[in-house]
């Protein structure tokens, strides 16, 4: 029997706006809260792009070795966005400006502690080439949509996406410490990056400054900018341990939306930022990232992006009425609870994996007991717009293992095809998905509920 995430019509959240107001107020370019296309719900045989035959076609018998269903593993901290560089007192000032050994442009100029670079050079790999695209052949555009009178600044689609698709990629025009070093005297963030933006070339340089300012009157305040549009990367090899973070020139021109069509991921090997569709996106529709934790609650979004970015959110979630509002706050919020059981609690995973276990030897456990609540938390991601990459993974992992035990091959097709198209979205492969979805009776799990309620 499918229900819910498995087998849903062409339905839409409840009360989602399809069109919103612009702002005057806007983070880059002009940055501001916008999605102009509701999230639509997958329903059984979409189209997800080249991942997987077809649900029910038998797969070739050539190959007999055994599919995995990918393992979840606990999600890295979040990155989030710099807001505002943060000073660190007392902190030596023996950072160094640097360039790295890269091909193609802009030639991104790296503010770095000792041992960063040499430690990246180090990497195997490195440097990673970067796609080739014309600048006709570019699948975006920056701007105004064309068709849409006063419309917002931002990144537009030039053609459909479906999720998993690159739509962009992106190196970055400066690179250093989120955490800047203060003396007592006077703050020295701004000569750093002063300094920084004076070496790049004139047409990096004029680029930076065509960016949004929205820390400051004056639009050539170096700090303001980067303040405005700088993106939390992570650490980098070498002995600093804290995070960097970039300004990008496209990248950092992509408008928020609390319930975003895209995800942008860093690639340390070829030093750029990926954007790829979390959802499928319509030609001429605007490509939105988000600023802030999505699975907080309005209030509490529109609280940090003021106060960072100085602009009301009027995405289509935050235009919900007061009513429809809260529902969508108390299903983030159970999102939530799941992130934090996953991420805080010790062995979570080992928890579930011991359910699963149960499940399968005990015939008296109903067979939804854990089909039920994986596929309705899958399904209220859905209806809220919003992917949390460690908690939607670890459902899926759930689930596929559940309707490979009942032996419910166009189900776990169907889910398979699904999640390898996200995880080509969060990490640019389908991290193992693909096969799951072409062969799932190769899996270990397949019929293990059935063989076992036979005995």
């Amino acid at each position: 029997m499918k229900r819910g995430f498995l087998n849903k019509p062409n339905t839409k959240p409840p009360g989602r706006h399809a069109a919103l107001a612009d702002s005057d107020n806007a983070r880059a370019g002009e940055k501001v809260s916008t999605s102009n296309v509701a999230p639509k719900a997958f329903a059984t045989g979409s189209k997800l792009g080249n991942v997987g035959p077809a649900a029910g076609k038998v797969p070739s018998k050539l190959d007999s070795r055994p599919v995995v269903i990918p393992r979840t593993t606990k999600p890295a901290p979040e990155v989030p966005l710099s807001g505002n560089i943060r000073g660190i007192v007392g902190t030596r000032l023996d950072m160094r400006i640097a360039s790295l050994p890269l091909t193609g442009h802009p030639k991104t100029l790296c503010l770095l502690f000792p041992g960063a670079k040499e430690g990246i050079d180090a990497l195997p790999g490195f440097p990673a080439p970067l796609p080739t695209i014309s600048p006709l052949d570019l699948p975006y555009y920056t701007g105004r949509n064309p068709r849409i009178v006063a419309g917002n600044r931002g990144v537009y689609a030039k053609v459909d996406f479906e999720p998993g698709d690159n739509i962009l990629f992106d190196r970055p025009l400066l690179l250093f410490p989120a955490a800047m070093p203060d003396t007592r005297v006077q703050n020295q963030a701004e000569e750093f990056l002063k300094t920084m933006v004076g070496h790049l070339d004139p047409m990096t340089r004029e680029m930076f400054y065509t960016l949004h300012n929205c820390k400051s009157n004056d639009p050539k305040s170096v700090r303001g900018i980067v303040d405005t549009n700088a993106l939390g990367i992570g650490g980098l090899p070498g002995s600093y341990t804290g995070a960097y973070a970039v300004v990008g020139g496209i990248v950092s021109r992509l408008n928020h939306s609390c319930l975003p069509n895209a995800e942008y991921k860093w690639d340390l090997l070829s030093l750029a930022l990926y954007v790829r569709a979390v959802r499928p996106i319509k030609k001429d529709e605007q490509i939105c990232i988000s600023y802030c934790d999505l699975l907080q609650p309005r209030a509490q979004r529109r609280k940090e992006l003021q106060l960072k970015y100085s602009f009301k959110c009027d995405c289509p979630s935050c235009s919900l009425p007061d009513d429809k509002s809260a529902q969508s706050d108390a299903r983030r919020k159970d999102l939530l609870k799941s992130r934090r059981g996953l991420t805080d609690t010790k062995d979570f995973l080992g928890i579930y994996e011991t359910q699963l276990e149960k499940w399968v030897a005990d015939p008296s456990i109903p067979e939804n007991f854990l089909l039920t609540r994986s596929e309705d938390c899958l399904l209220m991601m859905e209806f809220e717009g919003v992917y949390d990459e460690g908690v939607w993974f670890m459902h899926a992992e759930i689930l596929a293992k559940v309707l490979c035990a009942l032996e419910k091959r166009t189900d776990a097709v169907f889910l398979a095809e699904k999640a390898a198209a996200m995880s080509k979205a969060f990490t640019g492969k389908d991290g193992g998905w693909g096969k799951v979805a072409e062969a799932p009776e190769k899996t270990a799990w397949w019929g293990r509920r059935k063989r076992l309620a036979a005995k």
